[in-house]
């Protein structure tokens, strides 16, 4: 009798210890996709809450021949010592207006907070005829963006700025059709109308 309460007893103890271990398998097991899920979450949430800046080239506000550059925050959080890298950007002659005031603009570290977005000029093309000289940046160039969090997290994009190709099919607006007539009046009005109809037409941009 006593063989077999020992037996029982021995056979409970081991059924015991076996189903703890057991226990404690499922245990980490769940512990650790608990685990893994809150590291998705954390994840999850730090991507949805970072700063998003891109840059692009926009139709210029100068009108035909002219490009803009758009930065801009499209994130949640503020972007801090925002630059753009974009190779070196000199002045092409005495009538580039638009080039070294670039590169500065490029190279100084600033801010935006989410939803804000700056406009510069980027480029102008080569055109004699309206009395146009190339300047600016290259037709064809890489950006490199560079900008940081407010917990020091550090962010790179590289944005490709190709108008040679881009530039030949994005819709331009127009000025909009010229009335005829030689009072001063009627030419302020168009020439008012027609600015108008390409700053309007900017906006879609």
């Amino acid at each position: 009798m006593t063989n077999v309460l020992l037996w029982v007893t021995a056979i409970s103890t081991l059924g015991t210890g076996i189903a703890t271990v057991g226990l404690v398998v499922v245990a980490q097991r769940t512990f650790g996709g608990a685990a893994d899920q809150l590291r998705l979450l954390q994840e999850q949430a730090q991507r949805d809450s970072r700063p998003y800046v891109t840059v692009r080239a926009v139709p210029g506000l100068h009108g035909a021949g002219f490009w803009d550059l758009v930065v801009e925050n499209f994130g949640k959080s503020a972007a801090y010592e925002v630059t753009v890298d974009a190779g070196p950007i000199t002045p092409r002659d005495a009538n580039d207006h638009i080039s070294e005031r670039l590169a500065d603009y490029l190279a100084t570290p600033r801010t935006l907070v989410p939803g804000a977005r700056e406009r510069v000029m980027w480029r102008s093309e080569d055109a004699p005829s309206m009395g146009v000289t190339e300047s600016g940046a290259p037709a064809a160039v890489t950006c490199r963006l560079s900008y940081r969090n407010e917990q020091l997290d550090q962010f790179e994009e590289t944005y490709p700025l190709d108008l040679m190709g881009y530039g030949a099919v994005v819709p331009m607006p127009t000025e909009g059709p010229r009335a005829s007539g030689t009072g001063k009046e009627l030419a302020n009005i168009e020439k008012a109308l027609r600015t108008l109809n390409v700053h309007v037409g900017e906006l879609r941009h």
